[in-house]
Formats: structure tokens, sequence, C-alpha cells
């Protein structure tokens, strides 16, 4: 397990990498001793170019894989914050107050779904009240053009 998730494809392509990586070093490296057996100074001098080229490759890839992998965990905690304190502040609780100091807070045992559920609710009510309340204000329009129009009509 990688940084307490399940083995999946990021694992998958780093042992496979690791694998890929270890095999062309050896090779590389048996090319360097062919050519050293033979001696074949150019072959030796480029196999050993490669072998460090490839082999300072490697560490920057690593070095760059456990970089993007701290920055992924990074993430997903800032995530698992802002939808923490997105439901808290839907549910009507004060923003700056972490999920963990809310639950256990003098509110209850209630959890931020039973909040946020409970208000969703309430937020229906108060939609139906808005949509009420408009249509008696159109009404009441209407009821106003309708005697302002029976004035000038004389009746």
């Amino acid at each position: 397990m990688m940084n307490g998730r399940n083995a999946g494809p990021d694992e998958s392509v780093a042992a496979d990498t690791n694998s890929i990586a270890n095999c062309l070093a050896s090779l590389l490296h048996e090319i360097e001793v062919v050519a050293v057996g033979i001696n074949d100074a150019e072959t030796v001098a480029l196999a050993e170019k490669y072998e460090k080229q490839h082999t300072e490759r490697i560490a920057l890839l690593e070095r760059k894989l456990e970089t993007q992998e701290a920055e992924l965990s990074m993430v997903e905690r800032e995530v698992g914050e802002m939808n923490a304190e997105f439901k808290l502040a839907a549910a009507g609780a004060n923003p700056g107050v972490s999920a963990g100091s809310a639950a256990g807070g003098p509110a209850g045992s209630e959890s931020v779904d039973d909040v946020t559920n409970e208000n969703a609710g309430l937020r229906d009510e108060i939609d139906g009240l808005a949509r009420a309340r408009r249509r008696a204000d159109a009404e009441s329009t209407a009821d106003e053009k309708l005697a302002a129009l029976k004035r000038r009509m004389g009746k």
C-alpha cells in the first residue's frame, strides 16, 4: 500500500518503471563489460556515458514521483477539509470550524450530513414561502391594475 491507499495503477506503473529501469541499467552495464572485454574504447566510453545519464534520469524521475505523490496527498487532504467546511457552511455552522470540532461540540452528536439533511427540508420550506410571497405580490399587482382599469372605464 502507498500513502494508505490500496495498490493501484500508480504502484503498478512505479513497479513497471523500476523494472524497466533496472533492465536498462543492467543492459548498459553488460554492454560496457563486453566492450571492455574486446578492448573497444569508444563503445566503453559510450556505454559509461549512457549509463551515467540513465542513472541520473532515474534518480530525477524518482524524486519527481515522490514530489507528485506528496502533492497528491496534500491536495486530497485539502479537498477533504474543503468538503467538510462546505457541508458545515451549508448546514449553517461557522465555516472556520473544522468538521471534527463541530461534531464533538456542544451542538450534540449530530453529524454534518444529518444537519445538512434537516436543513434541506427547511430550505425547501423557505423556498415554498418565497414562491407563495411572489405569487401573492403578483396577484396584488394584478388586482391593483384591474382596479385602476375599472376606474378609467368608469365602472
